[in-house]
Order: structure tokens, then sequence, then C-alpha cells
């Protein structure tokens, strides 16, 4: 029971984690398409 409410932390996270990063990819992405 514990380890799977670690786990299920860990992977909400890490979901958080990678869409944050996603978006910060896209906004990079727009800044530098608008840029040029």
């Amino acid at each position: 029971e514990f380890e799977s409410c670690d786990y299920s932390t860990a992977t909400k996270s890490l979901l958080a984690l990678s869409k944050s990063l996603t978006l910060r990819g896209l906004n990079e992405r727009v800044v530098l398409v608008s840029g040029a």
C-alpha cells in the first residue's frame, strides 16, 4: 500500500515535470520563431 502510494506520487510528479518541460520547450520555440 505504501509503495503503491509512493509510486503514484512519483508518477504524478514525473508527468507534471515532463508537461512543464514540454510547455517550456514549446514557448521557447514560439519565441524563436516569432523572434526570427
